[in-house]
């Protein structure tokens, strides 16, 4: 019976990953769709620093937890840093959405929105941590 529960159990946290990393792609879509449609085009270059600092910030955290994420022992903590590494990845996007919409600037928005996506579609690979699993590494 234990070798039945192993495969379902140590498939679970992937497949939550996948959808979460699928979620993030769909919600960014949308944003950069919503942005296309709906938003003010401005001068790009006149960027709120605020804006710029909060996604270098986000981006560079979204990075450190993928990293993190691939270097952690404990399956749990890997998941949850691999989870929050995509959402930090959204939280560019969303920013970007933001500025667009608040500040007008609707190339800058689609910048950020296209910079989180780049950051989500390198979340860690599902198969990497597998192996990693497996490997009791």
């Amino acid at each position: 019976m234990g070798s039945e529960d192993a495969p379902s159990r140590d498939a679970a946290p992937l497949r939550t990953l996948r959808w979460v990393q699928q979620s993030v792609l769909a919600t960014l879509a949308i944003c950069a769709v919503g942005i296309s449609v709906a938003a003010e085009s401005g001068d790009l270059g006149h960027t709120d620093r605020r804006f710029t600092v909060a996604a270098l910030a986000l981006g560079m955290t979204s990075i450190l937890a993928r990293r993190q994420a691939l270097l952690s022992r404990d399956p749990g903590v890997r998941l949850w840093l691999a989870a929050g590494s995509l959402l930090l990845a959204e939280a560019v996007g969303l920013l970007g959405t933001a500025l667009a919409f608040m500040q007008g600037e609707r190339e800058a928005g689609l910048l950020y929105v296209l910079g989180g996506a780049l950051l989500a579609l390198r979340a860690p690979a599902a198969a990497r941590i597998a192996a990693r699993d497996r490997d009791g590494a």
